[in-house]
């Protein structure tokens, strides 16, 4: 999950699958939109967002990585 902010006078927090985004706009303001067809509006500019999923999706191979490693010292 990465953390975002929604757009508006509160900003509140919330978390999103980056899974279900499909593309992400700013016309001024970043709109993203996923395969719900919901369109969320966030407080962060796009370049941020997809450098949060591509720590998201390192963090997932690095995980995996330790579990094939734990896996092959049981051997």
């Amino acid at each position: 999950m990465i953390s975002l902010h929604h757009f508006g006078v509160d900003g509140e927090q919330f978390f999103l699958n980056p899974e279900l985004i499909i593309k992400i706009e700013s016309k001024p303001d970043t709109i993203v939109h996923l395969i719900t067809g919901q369109e969320l509006y966030v407080r962060e500019n796009p370049r941020d967002i997809v450098e949060l999923v591509r720590e998201w999706r390192s963090s997932l191979f690095d995980a995996a990585r330790l579990i094939g490693d734990t896996q092959k010292d049981d051997e």
